[in-house]
C-alpha cells in the first residue's frame, strides 16, 4: 500500500510534485504510484489550499511566540496583487498554441523586453517545468520562475482556445494559465503571489467564469470582479 508524501501546495509549486512511497520505506514507487500520487495530491491540493494561502499571507505580519517577527525582507518591495500586474497586452483569451513548449515560449515573449530576456525567461520556465509540472489540477497551470536581471514582477493571464496536455498533477489538460516571473532575489514576493494564485484558482466560480469569457477584456474583468467580492467577504475558513 502506498501513501503520499504530501507537502504544502506552495511547496509543490516552488519545487515539484509529491511522490508515493512504500510504507516503511523511503523509496518512491514506480509509474503506478505516480498516478496514485497525482490523484490524491490533486484532491488534497484544493482541500488545503485556502488554509495554506491564508497562512502565507499572515506570516508576513504575525509575531511568533517571542521576539521573532516574520516579515518581508528589508530589500524587497511590498508584494503587488496579481491583478495589478496585468496590463492589457498580458491578458489573452482563446489563445491558440500547439503545445506546452510553444505556450512557454509565447509567455516568455509576453513577459520580456528584448530577445535576450525572452530567451532567459523561456529557459527558466522550461527548467522549472522539468522539476515538476506547475499544472496544479482542475485545468489550471501556474508556470513561474525567478529571473536574474529583471527588477520587477511580471505576470500574464491566458485562457487557451483548446485544453492541452501539461502533465498536471491530476492528469487533466490545462486551459487556464497564470504565468509569473519574479526578480531572482525576491523569494517572499514569489511566495506571496503563488499563495494568491492558488487561493484564486481554488474557486470554481472564478474558473467557470473565466472559461466563459469571450475576450481578453472580459477575462480580466472576471478576475477583477472576483477580487472586489473577496475584499467584501470574511477570510475563508475551512
Amino acid at each position: 500500500m502506498a501513501f503520499v508524501g504530501w507537502r504544502c501546495p506552495l511547496t509543490l509549486l516552488l519545487h515539484c510534485k509529491p511522490l508515493a512511497f512504500d510504507r516503511g520505506s523511503n523509496q518512491p514507487q514506480g509509474s503506478n504510484a505516480s498516478h496514485l500520487s497525482k490523484a490524491r495530491a490533486s484532491h488534497r491540493l484544493f482541500g488545503s489550499v485556502r488554509r495554506c494561502a491564508t497562512h502565507s499571507n499572515q506570516m508576513q505580519r504575525r509575531t511568533v511566540h517571542g521576539d521573532a517577527i516574520l516579515r518581508l525582507r528589508s530589500d524587497e518591495s511590498p508584494a503587488v496583487p496579481f491583478l495589478d500586474l496585468l496590463p492589457a497586452e498580458h491578458v489573452h483569451a482563446k489563445l491558440v498554441v500547439a503545445n506546452k513548449r510553444a505556450l512557454l515560449d509565447r509567455v516568455a515573449g509576453m513577459l520580456s523586453t528584448d530577445t535576450d530576456e525572452q530567451q532567459a525567461i523561456a529557459a527558466a520556465l522550461i527548467q522549472r517545468e522539468e522539476l515538476g509540472s506547475t499544472g496544479i489540477g482542475k485545468g489550471v497551470a501556474i508556470p513561474h520562475a525567478r529571473i536574474e536581471g529583471i527588477t520587477e514582477v511580471r505576470a500574464a493571464l491566458i485562457h487557451l482556445a483548446k485544453p492541452m496536455a501539461f502533465d498536471a498533477i491530476d492528469g487533466q489538460p490545462v486551459d487556464l494559465v497564470a504565468a509569473l516571473v519574479v526578480p531572482e532575489h525576491s523569494p517572499e514576493q514569489h511566495l506571496h503571489l503563488l499563495a494568491e494564485l492558488a487561493e484564486m484558482f481554488s474557486s470554481v466560480e472564478l474558473t467557470t467564469a473565466m472559461r466563459r469569457a469571450e475576450d481578453a477584456s472580459a477575462l480580466r474583468e472576471e478576475l477583477a470582479e472576483f477580487v472586489r467580492n473577496k475584499t467584501k467577504s470574511p477570510t475563508w475558513i475551512d
